[in-house]
């Protein structure tokens, strides 16, 4: 399955680009840096908002 950009984690989540990049900078949503973007696993994706839905 393909990497998501941030933008379309962006949709997903509902949320700004800036917190966003605040749970991928903290480590709560794992994600990596390909070149100057970011890309998140679908499954990570999934992963974080079950975990958020937990808290």
């Amino acid at each position: 399955m393909p990497l998501l950009t941030l933008k379309e984690t962006q949709s997903v989540l509902k949320l700004s680009r800036s917190t966003v990049l605040q749970f991928i900078y903290s480590g709560a949503l794992p994600a990596s840096k390909l070149g100057r973007s970011w890309r998140v696993a679908p499954e990570d994706l999934a992963a974080f908002v079950q975990s958020r839905r937990q808290a």
